[in-house]
């Protein structure tokens, strides 16, 4: 179903890479609708991700590593702009990813059916790391907020504003997204 309303989903993905670069990902994905009333749902949100290279390879290469940040991650951080840093200050992606969401959604019938559209109060959480080894949980991002979420004619929408926790000097952060096409 589009929206949820109670259930679960998990989903285990492994990438297997052999030829110049001999790399593996493993992702997982898991996510619960709770029904807390007839009109109102918790949705839980979780999504791992690691990677790493085998063989001859040194390292997960640079276009496979994970990123967070944005509407489909961790929201009120620019896409992508999570986790390690090069020297130019640009955020290059880490080979474990750990992304958290809770959100309350909220059904409004006055902008279309319960099936259709649906606000929503969310808390995030995530980050992408070097490696496994320097998983730190105080280096997760948090944000709160509100959300919108339509499933329009011309295909699912989301919007949200967000209010960053305990962004870092030099983490860039923005308060308003939206997606054409996000997958809920």
């Amino acid at each position: 179903r589009i929206f949820a309303d109670n259930g679960s989903l998990n989903s285990i993905r492994v990438e297997l890479f052999g030829g110049d670069l001999d790399f593996y990902k493993l992702r997982y994905n898991h996510q619960t609708a709770v029904p807390m009333t007839e009109a109102l749902t918790w949705n839980l949100r979780l999504r791992l991700g690691y990677g790493d290279s085998y063989g001859e390879t040194i390292g997960l290469p640079f276009f496979e590593r994970f990123t967070a940040g944005g509407v489909q991650s961790v929201r009120g951080y620019d896409r992508n702009s999570l986790g390690p840093r090069d020297s130019t200050n640009a955020a290059f992606g880490g080979t474990l990813q750990v992304i958290s969401t809770a959100e309350l959604l909220i059904p409004i019938e006055s902008f279309g059916s319960s099936e259709t559209f649906r606000l929503g109060l969310y808390f995030d959480a995530g980050n992408v790391f070097d490696k496994a080894n320097s998983f730190d949980a105080g280096e997760l991002r948090q944000s709160v907020g509100v959300s919108a979420k339509w499933f329009s004619v011309i295909g699912p929408l989301e919007f949200s504003y967000a209010f960053p926790i305990n962004d870092l000097p030099g983490d860039d952060t923005q308060n308003f997204q939206f997606a054409l096409g996000a997958a809920f």
